[in-house]
């Protein structure tokens, strides 16, 4: 329906529960990730605190549409601390079974809350970018099984930063003139409810 960006997360296209499970598995996940934190707190020194950053965000990497681009910042950040982590000694079993459940929990919360919005907008092209969110889930798996075996979580922080990077910066670009062109009729009065 139009009209319907500011609906609260659990209700964005008729997911109801769907979105609100996926909060509480995130949140459960973040307990995790904060274990791993504080156990590798007491391993970071003065200088371990001025670590570049893995991904830097810039504007050019912004939608326009304020939630998608928080979600997107959330996940760069969440990249971010992982190689933190790992650069600051980590465990790296833990740290890549903390990155595997925390960027899957995340990533599902941030795609229905993006294919929601595309939805509604009635985005045309909406069907090859839920293909390219289910490709992401299923490459996680493979990597996932990689970062296992080979015992290196930089693997997968690799991959993350490459295909989010990719992502954000290429084919969510491809849909920001279509929202913001739904979003400037809706707010002119040339979308009705339905």
């Amino acid at each position: 329906m139009a009209g319907n960006f500011f609906r609260k997360p659990n209700e964005i296209s008729g997911s109801g529960g769907k979105t609100s499970h996926y909060f509480a598995q995130f949140r459960r996940y973040n307990q995790s990730f904060l274990n791993v934190v504080l156990k590798t707190s007491n391993m970071t020194g003065d200088k371990r605190m001025d670590r570049p950053l893995f991904i830097k965000w810039n504007e050019r990497s912004d939608t326009g549409v304020t939630l998608i681009d928080e979600q997107h910042k959330g996940i760069v950040s969440i990249i971010n601390t992982f190689y933190f982590l790992m650069a600051a000694g980590a465990d790296n079993k833990m740290l890549y079974s903390c990155i595997s459940d925390t960027m899957k929990n995340y990533s599902r919360v941030h795609f229905i809350t993006e294919e929601g919005f595309l939805k509604e907008a009635g985005y045309p092209d909406i069907e090859r970018h839920q293909g390219l969110h289910r490709k992401l889930a299923f490459q996680i798996e493979e990597i996932e099984l990689l970062t296992v075996v080979n015992n290196d979580a930089g693997t997968l922080l690799e991959f993350l930063k490459k295909w989010w990077i990719e992502h954000i910066n290429e084919e969510d670009q491809l849909y920001t003139r279509h929202l913001h062109d739904y979003i400037k009729a809706m707010n002119t009065g040339g979308i009705r409810e339905r």
